[in-house]
């Protein structure tokens, strides 16, 4: 954080939360779009070529730690609505964010998959983990299995990947209704404000103290549990909680604004660390919380307009491009490197070359044709919440009845 804004955190006696603050402006952060590019390309190289970057698996934490704080800041834009219209305009847009492109990548991959991949040991679990992915809950399926997300059978199923999704769908359980209770009780006084923020703080440390625990014991249940991942997502809401209360401000001395605009470039070399340094292992928490702890400062210092040489990196034209396309580009990549293992091979260097290629002409036929238009569709948008949210809701369920006969026909196929 800023110097500015843990000065007004020490103010626990702050005037009650006003409207005007309430109706904060959430503009928009070409830096973060950046910081996702940063994510997904580490996690693109680290499954195409993983000794080429062995921590790139992290990328996915700071997609957490980034979802947090955007999916926050989306709902504190609407504190005008009751609960009801506020969580229904919530999921309807969440749908729409991550249910269609997630289930035509999942139908897709059922379809080559039912066509290349054998029934051996090593594919036992692929089905089950597809079906449960359109239903947010393959991540409960790779706990429950012996396997860790580094075993061989995990890297031969063609839905690995979709764990990540599944944390976050669970995690929307939860988070609306603490965002709600911070902005209700945000108006009664710092105090209730306070407990809010202490409320949302104590799960994520409880959190983060369970997934210490875990690494050692059940690294499993720590890499794919919802409570074990939480902290990720949760410190992320934090952050965008701290900066609705009191919104960050350039520091006014040089000496702080000197050490606010070394924030940004903090963030990314403690972030450049855990994607060079990491490995999989009991202590590799340490590493999760480096790369968090660096998409902050990043996010942190651009909040206060410190971050100005790093905005013009991460938000300069190529990482913002990619950043737009940061969700469709993870959604392919992973059945992509698997198909090629079941097939071809992902040795050389033409395979790899092909996969990085073969995954970029894919995401982006899905930006333009799939996740793009639905997401943005005035027709839609001009429907109510529950419509919406009904018609979004038939994707999974489509999906899972087309993939289940898929996967029952196979011989026949």
């Amino acid at each position: 954080m800023g110097l500015g804004t843990l000065s007004g955190l020490l103010k626990v006696n702050a005037p009650p939360m006003s409207e005007p603050s309430l109706r904060a402006s959430v503009s928009y952060r070409p830096d973060i779009d950046g910081l996702r590019a940063v994510a997904v390309l580490a996690v693109l190289v680290f499954h195409l070529h993983a000794s080429a970057l062995p921590g790139g698996f992290l990328g996915v934490d700071v997609f957490f730690a980034i979802s947090g704080y955007v999916v926050t800041g989306s709902l504190l834009a609407q504190p005008g609505l009751g609960f009801g219209r506020l969580i229904g305009e919530f999921y309807a847009k969440r749908f729409a964010r991550i249910l269609p492109a997630l289930c035509g990548v999942l139908l897709a991959t059922s379809l080559v998959a039912s066509l290349l991949v054998p029934q051996s040991w090593l594919s036992e679990l692929s089905d089950k983990t597809g079906l449960y992915a359109y239903l947010g809950l393959s991540n409960w399926v790779m706990q429950s299995n012996a396997d860790t997300y580094f075993a061989p059978r995990a890297e031969f199923n063609p839905y690995t990947h979709t764990w990540s999704l599944g944390v976050e769908e669970q995690f929307y359980l939860l988070a609306p209704l603490l965002i709600y209770a911070f902005m209700r009780w945000g108006q009664q006084g710092a105090r209730a404000r306070l407990l809010a923020l202490g409320t949302a703080g104590l799960l994520c440390a409880a959190s983060g103290v369970y997934f210490v625990q875990q690494s050692s014991r059940q690294p499993d249940v720590a890499f794919y549990f919802i409570a074990c991942r939480f902290w990720e997502l949760g410190v992320g809401m934090v952050l965008r909680l701290v900066h609705q209360a009191w919104p960050p401000r350039p520091a006014r001395s040089s000496v702080a604004a000197g050490l606010s605009a070394g924030l940004p470039w903090l963030g990314l070399a403690g972030l450049a660390a855990a994607l060079v340094g990491a490995r999989p292992g009991p202590e590799s928490w340490v590493w999760n919380g480096l790369a968090v702890l660096g998409a902050m400062l990043v996010i942190q210092a651009g909040a206060t307009a410190q971050g100005r040489l790093s905005d013009r990196l991460l938000g300069s034209a190529v990482p913002v491009w990619l950043g737009k396309r940061s969700y469709s580009i993870y959604l392919w990549h992973w059945p992509v490197c698997v198909l090629l293992r079941w097939t071809v091979g992902l040795d050389s260097a033409l395979t790899l070359a092909a996969g990085a290629l073969l995954t970029l002409l894919l995401a982006l036929a899905s930006y333009r044709w799939l996740e793009v238009p639905l997401r943005h569709s005035a027709r839609l948008e001009a429907r109510p919440a529950w419509a919406r949210i009904l018609i979004f809701a038939l994707f999974p369920l489509l999906g899972y009845q087309l993939s289940h006969t898929l996967f029952r026909h196979r011989n026949d196929l």
